[in-house]
């Protein structure tokens, strides 16, 4: 038989982050069940030439419980860069407003490399709306999904590696 050992980041590749990942005390993997990780989702496509998502760009169709995923231009980018699309206070604000369920980004954060201090999640966090990072949505038109995201099964962690899938 053959047998390997793996070790990496928990925040590595496509990943969920839970509010301990920010907020003391906060929920973790334990804190949510399966179930929590399906239901309805919305691709945004994010216009090439916005370099921040704001609350302009917060559809107002959104219903409640939706899970928001955003499609930019980092779905096309081949190697690392600080410049890449993320979101705004101003955005993380107005989906806690929608009551959104679970947020997700294309790229490794879902806050600006250059932020201090990772208002973006701890707006979201703190609402215990659940962030996904480095979504795979090249491939994937906006629009209405039905979504399963599968966590690897870790107890009392901060966030997991995930696999999303969606379906029309």
């Amino acid at each position: 038989c053959s047998v390997c050992k793996i070790s990496m980041s928990n925040h590595l590749r496509t990943h969920m982050d839970f509010p301990s990942h920010f907020i003391p005390d906060g929920k973790t993997s334990s804190d949510f069940s399966l179930s929590d990780f399906i239901g309805p989702a919305v691709v945004i496509e994010i216009p090439d030439d916005v370099s921040i998502i704001s609350a302009r760009h917060i559809p107002e169709d959104l219903l409640e419980g939706d899970f928001v995923f955003f499609k930019t231009r980092n779905s096309y980018l081949t190697h690392y860069t600080e410049h890449f699309v993320a979101l705004d206070p101003t955005a993380a604000t107005a989906l806690c407003d929608k009551k959104i369920k679970i947020v997700g980004i294309d790229y490794l954060s879902i806050d600006p490399s250059n932020s201090p201090s990772f208002s973006v999640h701890k707006i979201l966090l703190n609402r215990e709306i659940l962030i996904i990072e480095n979504l795979l949505l090249k491939e994937v038109p906006p629009g209405r999904y039905h979504a399963r995201i599968y966590p690897l099964q870790i107890r009392h962690i901060d966030g997991v590696p995930v696999t999303v899938s969606l379906e029309k």
